[in-house]
């Protein structure tokens, strides 16, 4: 204990604080509290009293989290040198890339190797949604999402064990596998907040549970994420979403029950150690995801989300952090609720890159800082970003731009240049799935960097044949070689985007990702679990970018300025109203603020209320007068905008509007409705009038509107003669003793002239203006008549302002027969007996066409009729939605509305393909009988190589290509000049027959065969290597071609060295730990092949002498493995294959196969079966948040112990 007194003594005042602080700001669980994001435990039986406790804490506080050596790489700034953001996204699967990436070995690419002075922010990438709302590692993703219908099943927070996954060995640092509770273990374990559970392990800080082994955090070693980010003071975020992980978003956060569940687990991840949330879902709004097409509803959905996250996270603990990655095409900004969000979040992230990639026509830059000549896009750049940000007035100190630290490469149909136009290609990737891209995977291939290269990697190959170039316009460079496009960032195009972001007033930057640019150098430091360091690292990107916002001295073309180098943004206070000020209904309310820019002038200065601006005053002191218009409560700010356009925005005060005074009630006595009078005689129109909390001061009555007298005391009553004859609409308005006004219903009158016939008065009935009905309906239209001074003669009816039909006596009707689909006005005149007549107002009436179908209860459309985002109508037999506002739009011809389908549902109730309309990939429209399928973004018509033709509509069967595949010679085989080679190939039409086969030799025919066996002969002339392809017509006219085989021409007087590739497995195959595989090659020679030796990570696993060249191996642990096979021919000359890579994944033995793992945060129904710590349970009752094995959970009957799965066998990769 001595010595205990003595650590704490030298800095007992610095301790005693943060000792006060963690027990006041960190959850105590137990006996176990949470020290610097790690678990500790406390022997309270050893700690007699509070006094020994803070002491205890405090030499905690002063020895725990050993200072690890961040890595330096260089440069002359950090984020101590300016107060710009920068946000660095550090994902969890670039640690597996290995040398193929360009680094040193696998574990390169990891938080040991960041330098963590250069960003202020690091966004941990990606936790997913799950079907239910829940949250789950990114490497339990569902490989095949990208399918029709697939979704995402619930699964952990983390991945274990760790030779599986990078998740745990990031965010904590090196680990073990412990496999036992028992020995130092257990206590280790057990201080980090592991408890044992059956055969498995909980982790209390995520809430995680799983299997054996447990990843313990080695004591002292290597720290990870949660401890480093600590030390340097970097807010750790954690990332939800992404690209293949947003698909179940929008029903998330539409739905309260999953949003709840989503909420519980952001709280998980809060008490995890991580700073704030990161929302990263792609895309809000109408448009479509990597696997889902949003709607407008997301919009306000959003809201809803960030508005419960802000309150949950405040509830946690002050300080947490809301932050957002948005798409930055304008188009994807201007509709959202932003004056609604700004305010829960703290910064928003737009993603100034992917502007131009694998699915541009034309090739273009990734990152444009400007727009330029020829561009695809020309409002997918900065500029154009920036310009939507300021018009939708989200304030510039809560927003940052993105900067990528990579290229995007494409092949383009020709010499590669700017604009050239590229050359797309049916390709599946992950976690795309199929696609058609033009992505280039020759330089940056498929599974390492799939068309997308780090930018070190950039620099490593710009040597091999590049040619550099730079666009003056984006200011961004481009790299070309053969047909090969490149659009990337360097140091010049990094420094010039940070120099825009000094310039405009910008917060910041985000960066994609804080692995781009690493230069790896020096010496290796290895740790258990896969890690290293290395002791020359460099940065230069981020580096740049530090370097400029420190300096902030140029403008973003380079030239010294004084007034855009980090531009402060304005201060502001609002002065009145102050919160809960309370107003009276009617009342003109001052508001009014103070404002401040230390480093400029204030240009305006904003009031708004509930988020919508009132006014603005551009003069100190800064005021204007809100007039109060309806009861409720109202938050009032005001934003203060200066001369550099930066904005800062006061704190909302709440105010609200009563109104204590109750209006009079006033009502019309006398004369009666529809009651008459002659012209010159006065009438006496009275009123009776109350006032339930004071007295009626008056009433004033009028005739159409205008004031004919006033009565101040009861009964109240004016007498009023009528200038001219017609009809009048009498009302009064009755005013109480505190001005409040009641008014009365109105009382129609009619004044008649002796001396002159009034016209009748007509009105139609029925149908109601509006009215919809099926087309083959009869319409029943009838009308109201009447003659204040005779008798109504006749009513004609007119449709259209033609007649259909007239009636003599009341009640008076006629009835349509035979109108078709469309819209028609109903009118009626009335005639008297003195054949004076009267028009009725004009009744409109919608005859839907019929067959019910997809439009069964769907409105007709009517041009009067106010549409928003999402409405449905149908229109000449076709059901359409409104993607926004409209009104008087035809849908037919309109851009407002899109085609859903016909109401017949036809061809399965797709849309109609429109011409010029554009189509995103797999959307399948009808054209003509057939319906097409669109294999990328495309405005062609059907029919085009952008088309798939997927079938017919009308019943009739399309025509079906015929199949042609060469059966001779074999693949590679080899001859002397001058042989004869018989090349052959069968063929069949699948709904026809086969007219004919054509033979090609590198694409030029050498001959056609009308009739099976299908043969030509071939005389291999000269030396070299040839392409042989066949081409099957059938009696329709299709074509089918062959796949292509290669036969090599020798010269006999050389001997040139065997030819050898693997047939089997395919590149990218997956097999389960402990498979059979059978590895088969094809081998030819000149001369003879006398073997073929077969290499699994280049150590042989066995040889065959005789064609069919295979070997047999048993698959090992999980993980990659790469084959390759060598031929060794007569001369003892060998060749070795092209390497085949394939993958190994773990596989479960036995047990509970099939039962899921129980989830804490799931909602159990009776009759569900889990697997939890080696046994089956099965719920009795709805139930959640209950272990099954709990005592509480068997006493109560809610879970039922089935029995022990039995032996679990886990086959995967050495600890």
């Amino acid at each position: 204990m001595k010595n205990i007194h003595r650590q704490v003594a030298s800095g007992a005042s610095e301790c005693l604080l943060v000792v006060y602080s963690y027990l006041k700001n960190r959850t105590i669980m137990m006996n176990r509290f949470y020290v610097r994001r790690s678990w500790v435990t406390l022997r309270l039986s050893v700690l007699p009293s509070s006094h020994m406790m803070i002491l205890w804490l405090c030499t905690l506080l002063l020895t725990v989290g050993t200072t690890f050596a961040q890595v330096n790489t260089g440069g002359t700034a950090t984020t101590a040198n300016h107060s710009k953001y920068i946000i660095g996204y550090i994902d969890n699967w670039s640690a597996w890339k290995s040398s193929s990436a360009g680094v040193p070995k696998a574990g390169a690419l990891t938080h040991l190797n960041i330098d963590y002075s250069k960003y202020t922010h690091l966004n941990f990438s990606f936790f997913g949604v799950a079907n239910d709302g829940s949250l789950h590692s990114g490497d339990w993703r569902n490989k095949n999402i990208y399918q029709q219908g697939a979704q995402q099943a619930p699964a952990n927070l983390l991945r274990t064990p760790t030779f599986d996954s990078w998740d745990w060995i990031l965010l904590y640092g090196e680990t073990k596998n412990a496999y036992y509770f028992g020995g130092a273990d257990g206590e280790e374990l057990a201080a980090q907040g592991f408890t044992e559970g059956g055969a498995g392990w909980i982790h209390e800080p995520s809430g995680i549970t799983a299997g054996l082994p447990a990843p313990m955090h080695v004591p002292g070693g290597a720290p990870g994420l949660f401890e480093l980010c600590d030390q340097y003071g970097v807010k750790l975020m954690a990332s939800i979403g992404g690209w293949s992980m947003s698909k179940h978003m929008p029903e998330m956060a539409a739905d309260p029950v999953k949003r709840a569940r989503f909420l519980d687990d952001c709280e998980r991840l809060i008490n995890m150690g991580f700073d704030g949330i990161d929302l990263d879902w792609e895309f809000v709004g109408p448009f479509d995801g990597m696997n889902f097409t949003g709607s407008v509803a997301d919009y306000a959905n959003y809201v809803t989300l960030v508005s419960e996250l802000r309150a949950r996270l405040d509830a946690i603990r002050p300080g947490l952090l809301i932050t957002a990655a948005i798409s930055a095409n304008p188009a994807k900004i201007r509709d959202w609720n932003w004056s609604q969000l700004w305010d829960d979040m703290d910064i928003i992230n737009f993603m100034t890159y992917d502007l131009n990639g694998g699915w541009s026509n034309i090739a273009g830059h990734n990152a444009p800082i400007y727009d330029y000549p020829g561009s695809e896009w020309g409002d997918l750049n900065w500029q154009a970003t920036l310009d939507e940000v300021k018009a939708a007035g989200i304030p510039l100190n809560k927003v940052t731009f993105g900067l990528p630290f990579y290229g995007r490469g494409v092949i383009t149909d020709g010499p590669a240049d700017l604009n050239a136009p590229t050359l797309k290609r049916n390709e599946t990737v992950q976690p795309d799935g199929p696609v058609v891209t033009c992505a280039d995977y020759t330089n940056w291939p498929k599974d390492v960097y799939d068309g997308t290269p780090n930018a070190f990697f950039v620099e490593q190959k710009i040597s091999e044949g590049w040619t550099e170039h730079w666009d003056p316009n984006a200011l961004v460079p481009y790299l070309t070689k053969d047909n090969f496009f490149l659009s990337y960032d360097n140091e010049q195009s990094i420094a010039d985007k940070a120099k825009f972001i000094n310039k405009e007033g910008i917060a910041g930057v985000i960066v994609w990702t804080v692995y781009g640019d690493l230069e790896f150098g020096g010496t290796e430091t290895s740790y258990d679990n896969k890690l290293s360091t290395w002791s020359d690292i460099k940065s230069p990107l981020i580096n740049v970018t530090n370097e400029v916002f420190a300096s902030g001295a140029t403008d973003v073309g380079g030239n010294p300025c004084t007034d855009c180098g980090g531009n402060q943004f304005p201060t502001v206070t609002l002065s009145s109203p102050t919160e809960g000020d309370q107003y009276g209904l009617g009342v003109n309310v001052t508001l009014s603020a103070m404002a401040n820019d230390p480093d400029g002038s204030i240009a305006k200065v904003e009031f708004l209320v509930d988020g919508v601006v009132v006014g603005e005053d551009t003069t100190e002191p800064y005021s204007l007068t809100w007039s109060v218009g309806a009861v409720g409560s109202y938050a009032v700010s005001a934003r203060a905008t200066d001369n550099e356009g930066g904005i800062g925005t006061s704190s909302a005060a709440s105010v609200s509007v009563v109104d204590d005074n109750q209006a009079p009630n006033v009502s019309i006595t006398a004369p009666a409705g529809g009651s008459s009078s002659n012209l010159g005689t006065a009438v006496t129109v009275s009123a009776a009038a109350s006032d339930a909390d004071g007295s009626v001061a008056s009433v004033e009555f009028f005739a159409n509107g205008l004031s004919i007298g006033v009565d101040n005391s009861a009964p109240y009553s004016i007498s009023w003669t009528a200038a001219s004859a017609g009809g009048y609409d009498l009302s009064a308005i009755a005013t109480d003793n505190d001005g409040a006004e009641g008014s009365s219903t109105v009382v129609a009158v009619t004044v008649i002239d002796p001396n002159q016939n009034t016209p009748p008065s007509v009105s139609i009935t029925a149908p109601a203006d509006g009215a919809s009905v099926d087309e083959g309906t009869d319409i029943a239209v009838t009308a109201a008549a009447s003659d204040v001074d005779g008798t109504v003669a006749s009513v004609e009816f007119f449709v259209d302002g033609s007649s259909v039909g007239t009636d003599n006596s009341a009640p008076y009707t006629v009835t349509l027969s035979g109108y078709g689909v469309g819209s028609y006005s109903l009118t009626a005149v009335a005639t008297d007996d003195d054949n004076d007549g009267t028009t009725s107002t004009a009744v409109s009436v919608t005859v839907s066409g019929v067959g019910g179908g997809l439009c069964e209860g769907v409105a007709e459309w009517s041009p009067s009729q106010v549409y928003t985002g999402g409405n449905e109508v149908q229109y000449n037999g076709r059901l359409y939605r409104a993607k926004y506002w409209t009104q008087n739009n035809n849908p037919e011809t309109t851009d407002p509305w899109e085609q859903i389908s016909r109401c017949d549902g036809y061809c399965g109730g797709l849309p109609e393909y429109l011409p010029g309309k554009a189509y995103s990939q797999g959307t399948q429209v009808i054209f003509g009988t057939n319906k097409y399928t669109a294999n990328t973004w495309t405005t062609s018509e059907p029919g085009s190589s952008d088309w798939t033709l997927s079938g017919s509509c009308d019943g009739t069967v399309p025509n079906v290509a015929p199949t042609v595949s060469l059966t001779a010679p074999a693949n590679n085989a080899q001859v002397d000049e001058g042989a004869s080679v018989t090349v052959s190939a069968s063929a069949s039409d699948s709904d026809g027959t086969v007219a004919s086969v054509e033979f090609f030799v590198d694409g030029v025919s050498i001959g056609t065969d009308a009739s099976a066996p299908y043969s030509v002969s071939y005389t291999a002339s000269t030396a070299g290597s040839y392409s042989i392809t066949a081409q099957a017509t059938d009696d329709d006219g299709a074509t089918g071609s062959s796949a292509a085989r290669t036969l090599v021409v020798n010269n006999p007087d050389v001997d040139n060295p065997p030819s050898v590739s693997i047939t089997a497995p395919a590149g990218g195959a997956q097999f389960d730990a402990g498979a059979s595989v059978a590895i088969t090659a094809n081998a030819s020679d000149d001369k003879g092949v006398t073997s073929v030796e077969f290499f699994v990570n280049g150590a042989s696993i066995g040889t065959d002498a005789s064609a069919p060249y295979s070997a047999n191996w048993t698959t090992g642990p999980a993980g990659n493995y790469i084959l390759t096979a060598v031929a060794t021919d007569n001369a003892t000359q060998t060749t070795t294959s092209a390497a085949v890579s394939i993958t190994v994944n773990p596989v479960d033995i036995g047990g509970c196969d099939g039962l899921a793992e129980f989830v804490l945060s799931t909602v159990y129904s009776s009759g569900d079966r889990v697997q939890y710590q080696g046994n089956e349970y099965r719920a009795t009752t709805t139930i959640h948040s209950v272990y099954p094995n709990s005592a509480v959970a068997l006493a109560s009957g809610w879970w039922v112990d089935e029995g022990p799965c039995g032996q679990q066998v886990v086959v995967n990769a050495p600890s």
